[in-house]
């Protein structure tokens, strides 16, 4: 195998042409592609292994389609409250399927153009006012339970969508309008917009427990060359409980493409 035979994709002109320029100069010739890395390379495929260097919300379906019999896709798959590295191996000719690893990724979202504004979690509406329609109630888990890791993963299966910030002023927020945000010592919860958060993730901390606790490598998913999403917990044979899982995600969240 040789660098011919290795495609890399580049979303700037700038660092594309950098990345020939160097590699170049280290005797090395792969075909670098300027573009939006989602859409792949067709014109390349099929592809042996499909290695993802920033944070997708979902595997894009042309992927699937552009891998090859036997082929494998690394990728790290990304939500706005956690982030998994997870291998994917070709388990039919329209799907692949595999499990989280349990380490996070943490790269950059993708994006689909140079112009789509990066990320920057401290730009977010993290506080907001309170009007007619807020409501308070009591908080029935405290924020350290569900601020854990192996709890992040299913929250972020269910809720790719919605930040959780449990340092600081507690709260979580989503594109859509929807907010929760608790009192200093935890113990109530107030929440506006069209989705009550806070309830939904205490929700799913249940479900969590009635499923065993179970850690982040235990998850799994399986992915058309459509894009469907069908999340698994031990074996693509046992799905999660019906209800948990990708819906359309609101318009406004999530800057990756």
């Amino acid at each position: 195998m040789g660098a011919e035979r290795v495609t890399t994709v580049e979303l700037h002109p700038d660092p594309a042409a950098t990345a020939r320029e160097r590699l170049a100069a280290a005797g090395l010739r792969p075909t670098v592609v300027t573009g939006d890395g989602a859409v792949g390379v067709p014109h390349g495929a099929p592809s042996d292994r499909i290695i993802a260097t920033c944070g997708a919300p979902r595997v894009p379906g042309a992927w699937v389609s552009q891998l090859a019999d036997g082929g494998r896709i690394v990728v790290d798959l990304r939500s706005e409250s956690s982030s998994g590295l997870i291998v994917l191996d070709r388990s039919d000719p329209e799907h692949v399927s595999g499990r989280f690893t349990g380490r996070p990724g943490h790269f950059m979202w993708m994006r689909p153009d140079p112009d789509h504004p990066l990320r920057d979690p401290a730009a977010g509406p993290h506080v907001r006012a309170h009007d007619e329609r807020t409501t308070v109630r009591d908080v029935a888990d405290h924020p350290d339970e569900l601020d854990r890791p192996v709890l992040r993963t299913l929250v972020g299966i269910d809720l790719p969508e919605v930040e959780m910030l449990m340092t600081g002023v507690r709260s979580l927020y989503s594109g859509d309008g929807s907010w929760a945000q608790l009192t200093d010592d935890a113990s109530t919860v107030a929440q506006g917009g069209p989705r009550r958060l806070w309830g939904r993730v205490e929700t799913l901390a249940g479900i969590w427990r009635q499923l065993g606790s179970p850690d982040t490598d235990r998850y799994g998913v399986t992915v058309s060359s459509g894009g469907r999403h069908v999340f698994w917990l031990d074996a693509p044979s046992t799905a999660l409980p019906e209800g948990i899982g990708p819906r359309p995600i609101p318009q406004g969240d999530l800057l990756s493409g």
